[in-house]
């Protein structure tokens, strides 16, 4: 699973370069994949739901160790909670 450390080590490293960027995007664009894969299923398992809330809790500490910086961009702009737990 990400550290949370490395994540704030890839925001603060001279800011968020380019290099960086495309890196936390890719990451986000495969967790939301995975978290949205679990969503459209009708009814999910106890270990479906526990990995949902994984993806999400991933997405949460990337969201906030980003702060200051253009979640937009990074494609998280949006209330996660809402998003996964309709």
């Amino acid at each position: 699973m990400l550290n949370k450390h490395i994540l704030k080590r890839l925001c603060m490293q001279k800011g968020l370069n380019e290099m960086n960027k495309d890196i936390m995007k890719e990451i986000i664009e495969n967790i939301k994949e995975n978290a949205d894969e679990l969503k459209s299923k009708e009814k999910l398992n106890e270990v479906e739901f526990g990995e949902l809330l994984g993806y999400m809790e991933a997405l949460t500490i990337m969201k906030g160790a980003c702060a200051g910086y253009d979640v937009e961009e990074l494609g998280l702009g949006f209330d996660i909670e809402k998003e996964y737990l309709k």
